[in-house]
């Protein structure tokens, strides 16, 4: 699971990118460079070290990261032919069922919106959440949920959310 190169992203980000540029601005500040007259050297100094360390950052991000299909599973439908890929990913109205910043499932239909197809967090106080979101699923994912999008569409999680 690279959780060594992961942990490597991760200190190169903080000290390379943050901590490194940080210290080298607070040495050049004591030495009398780039505080209070333009200093291109300082700016170039600090420059180079964002770009060198930025770099490394993102070399160590592509080992530490993979970008394959047991991460990604939708690569195998992009590489599929275009026929093919129309016929597994496919449009389905979903309803919103947790909060998208906190995750409380408590969520609240909002009575000031004219449409009342909005929702509100109690608890992380987020407001005019959609109720649906249009999701491309794969083309059996699709058939499953085609009830759920009949009743999203008649308004059937507005009556869930009343009741509950």
């Amino acid at each position: 699971m690279n959780s060594g190169l992961k942990l490597t992203y991760c200190t190169c980000f903080l000290g390379g990118l943050r901590l490194f540029p940080v210290l080298l601005h607070l040495c050049q500040t004591s030495w009398g460079e780039g505080v209070l007259r333009d200093s291109p050297r300082a700016d170039a100094a600090r420059s180079a070290v964002m770009c060198v360390s930025s770099l490394i950052c993102a070399l160590v991000a592509w080992k530490a990261f993979p970008v394959d299909e047991h991460h990604y599973p939708e690569l195998s439908a992009a590489r599929s032919s275009t026929a093919s890929k129309k016929e597994l990913l496919k449009p389905v109205l979903d309803q919103v069922k947790f909060c998208p910043f906190c995750g409380s499932s408590d969520l609240e239909l909002e009575a000031t919106t004219p449409t009342g197809e909005c929702a509100a967090c109690p608890r992380c106080c987020a407001r005019q959440v959609p109720l649906h979101l249009i999701v491309h699923r794969s083309a059996t994912l699709a058939k499953e949920t085609a009830g759920i999008t009949k009743e999203v569409v008649t308004g059937g999680l507005q009556n869930e959310l009343t009741e509950g």
